[in-house]
């Protein structure tokens, strides 16, 4: 008995032994296996991060790729700041592949070194835009030195990839195998030993070691989602939303409250057709993920742009979830959007630009070349819109610019289209047109349109247009002809004074060039002598004594003979030659006023200020040094400005020609009536003298109405102590009519024309 129990004992104590042997055996060979299945997963996940940077280089390569294709408007520091941080997140992404790829370090040198290339290319571009050179920048990216290494980066980074997904595969053929041969010596170790229960407890243990680590995992996991800028959506496979991150509601606006429960239909935009979604279902239903940018719209109606990709989750036999992360490329999306419109539209009138204007006149002279159709394409110029700007400023100007857009863009409505193709000038292009009759009721339309009065400050302003024509297919047979000779057609509209139209013909190409031969001798004109100075008379109504003369510039060409003031003082106005002869001019009449002082009637003499000499900072420098230079009595010079250049800007001109009072001259208003008069201007403009535009003069005889307006303007004049000076009287009928309406002094052909200084003496001798 005692010798079985000793066996007993012994064999139990063997089978214990045994037991434990086994047991600590299997156990041995199960941490073993369980050590090398975190391990594996622990590489795994390193693998997949390692996927990721590299992915997150080639979307901030992306960026960098976009922004380049706008450089040359990449003024604004915003677009500059965006380009610069992709271009350096780059190298950043680059850092972190490198952190996490133990392997193929021949590729992850190559890869840097690359990076370094393509940072370096992109610092160049930068500094050239900020230097303010941006042809420089349009050199560098025209190399195609960046798409070079944009290649080599994407062929290297596929190649690293490729290397890492090889390396997931084997981690998890590993962890397969390792798991499988850790529950197998397990197993074996429960059925051979007696001690399971231990072991069992032991497995418990580790269980609850490793169910605490990953609870720390996910824990960490989880607060990097939420930490995370991609947004991270989590449905069911319904679609019910069951976890979103941060990102999610900074993007969308809801909070996770409004979006936990719902379908993640709540921001569907309406952007995409059914197509788009039946393939993202398709393809994540048949167990692949699914990429593609979607368009959604935030709980405050805006839309916002995503790189999503969505991917299924689930067991085998089932998909049970759908993940989905998504880059918020909204930013990049709307910048791309802005750079298009820039290079298309005109930002201050919203209208096509210059480039666009010619694609869409293109694609209607393809549509008319196929139905024998004609387009008719006007070149539309503001007449003497600088003279605005320089009255009344650039923002008062930007605002006269969208008024006449809005006008013109109205008037030609459905049937053309509008745009603005330099700073005051807009190209129409009419479709349909049936001939040069319909083409100019249209362009009369604009015209009368256009020149109905504009209220800027409080005051009405009234503008009128020049306007070239050329009509598809006579005149041109695409865009850049058909526009060019359009404006040639402008330039022909210009010189033949304001509110003018010209259609395109072969000989105005010679006129032009003549325009332009004239303006290029004025230039040197005043060099050679040609200027000559010849002055008008103006009568007392009631003696017929001389009471002044208006000075009068005129131009004997050795070319062109004598020129016509029509045509020579508009090209001096818009060279800005006109303040060098006009000062030549106030000189002249000058010396004149010398000379006359020796003859037995003294009479003042007016000289002509344009809008420019007006608003020029030596103005009044050199009248008082004329004055002084030729030692005259101020009484006797007199300045006549336009109705029209008072009014531009009112308090300007009150109070530069109370400067001029001051000097001692007289001041006129000429033209006068053919503004907006009214008492107010008067009242407050230092003015001694009130010329009555001629436009009135010629039709008191024939038009009551021109008549009551003499008389309001006589009234007004002496109602204020003004003389009045009624201009172009040629007839002995308008005289009387004058006299009688109470008019001080008349200037016209009834009584002298223009004459030479010597001439006027003899005119003055003769008592007329």
């Amino acid at each position: 008995m005692a010798s079985n129990h000793k066996l007993r004992s012994m064999i139990s104590y063997l089978l214990l032994v045994t037991a434990v042997v086994v047991i600590g055996v299997t156990g041995a060979l199960s941490f073993t296996n369980i050590e090398t299945l975190i391990a594996r997963a622990g590489d795994r996940a390193t693998s997949y991060q390692a996927l990721s940077a590299l992915d997150a280089v080639l979307s901030r390569l992306d960026e960098v790729e976009a922004a380049e294709t706008g450089t040359a408007f990449a003024t604004q520091e915003s677009y500059l700041t965006h380009y610069r941080t992709a271009s350096q997140e780059i190298r950043q992404q680059s850092d972190a592949v490198s952190a996490l790829i133990a392997g193929h370090p021949e590729q992850q040198a190559m890869l840097a070194s690359l990076v370094v290339q393509r940072v370096a290319f992109s610092t160049q571009v930068i500094e050239a835009v900020q230097d303010g050179q941006p042809e420089t920048a349009d050199e560098i990216l025209g190399s195609g030195r960046g798409g070079q290494l944009t290649a080599e980066i994407r062929k290297t980074i596929a190649g690293i990839k490729d290397a890492e997904r090889a390396l997931i595969a084997r981690y998890d053929s590993s962890l397969s195998r390792q798991g499988k041969n850790a529950l197998l010596t397990i197993a074996v170790g429960c059925l051979l030993s007696i001690l399971a229960v231990l072991s069992y407890f032991l497995f418990i243990r580790n269980q609850i070691a490793l169910r605490k680590k990953d609870r720390e995992s996910l824990k960490k996991l989880l607060l990097t989602v939420e930490q995370s800028s991609d947004l991270v959506v989590v449905t069911d496979k319904a679609g019910t939303i069951e976890y979103v991150n941060r990102a999610v509601e900074t993007v969308s606006g809801y909070t996770t409250a409004e979006l936990l429960g719902k379908n993640r239909d709540i921001w569907k935009s309406g952007k995409h057709g059914e197509k788009f979604f039946a393939e993202m279902q398709n393809t994540v239903f048949a167990g692949l993920p699914f990429s593609g940018l979607a368009i959604y719209r935030a709980k405050n109606g805006n839309l916002f742009y995503l790189e999503e990709t969505v991917t299924p989750f689930g067991d085998e036999d089932a998909i049970t979830h759908l993940i989905s992360t998504g880059k918020d490329v909204t930013h990049q999306k709307n910048l791309k959007e802005k750079v298009n419109y820039l290079s298309h539209f005109d930002v201050l009138t919203g209208m096509p630009n210059r480039a666009l204007f010619a694609d869409l006149l293109e694609q209607g002279i393809r549509k008319a070349s196929q139905n024998g159709s004609l387009i008719a394409v006007l070149a539309v110029d503001i007449d003497r819109f600088k003279l605005v700007n320089d009255a009344f400023g650039y923002s008062a100007g930007n605002d006269i610019l969208r008024a006449i857009t809005e006008r013109v863009t109205a008037t030609v409505g459905g049937g053309g289209t509008v745009a603005r193709i330099g700073s005051d000038e807009f190209g129409i292009a009419l479709h349909n047109v049936v001939g040069s009759q319909d083409i100019s009721a249209i362009v009369d339309r604009i015209m009368s349109n256009v020149r109905q009065p504009i209220m800027l400050r409080g005051e009405e302003i009234v503008l009128s247009l020049a306007v070239g024509i050329s009509v598809y297919p006579q005149d041109g047979e695409n865009a850049e002809t058909l526009l060019g000779n359009a404006h040639i057609a402008l330039s022909k509209a210009k010189s033949e004074g304001r509110n003018n139209y010209q259609f395109f013909t072969p000989h105005i190409i010679r006129k032009v060039s003549e325009g332009m031969l004239m303006e290029k001798r004025l230039n040197s004109a005043l060099k050679n002598d040609e200027y000559l100075v010849y002055y008008q008379p103006y009568l007392d109504m009631t003696t017929k004594r001389v009471g002044g003369a208006e000075a009068l510039i005129k131009w004997k060409s050795e070319k062109h003979g004598m020129v016509s003031p029509s045509k020579f003082i508009p090209l001096l106005e818009d060279s800005g030659m006109i303040i060098d002869v006009g000062e030549w001019v106030l000189r002249t009449a000058c010396r004149q006023i010398k000379q006359w002082e020796r003859e037995p009637a003294r009479f003042p003499v007016a000289v002509n200020l344009s809008l420019l000499q007006l608003r020029h900072r030596d103005l009044i420098d050199m009248v008082a040094g004329a004055i002084r230079e030729f030692s005259i009595d101020p009484a006797f010079l007199t300045l006549e400005v336009t109705e029209g250049m008072c009014i531009y800007d009112l308090d300007f001109a009150s109070a530069v020609l109370k400067k001029l009072k001051d000097i001692g001259v007289s001041i006129s208003i000429d033209d006068f009536g053919t503004g907006y008069s009214s008492l107010s201007y008067l009242k407050k403009l230092p003015v001694d003298n009130v010329k009555i535009d001629m436009s009135f003069v010629k039709d008191i005889t024939v038009d009551p109405d021109a008549a009551s307006i003499v008389s309001a303007i006589t009234t007004l004049a002496h109602n204020l102590n003004l003389k009045t000076i009624a201009e172009g009287v040629e007839t002995e009928d308008q005289w009387k009519i004058l006299r009688l309406l109470r008019c001080d002094m008349a200037q016209g052909f009834l009584y002298s024309p223009a004459l030479p200084a010597l001439e006027i003496s003899g005119f003055v001798s003769r008592g007329r």
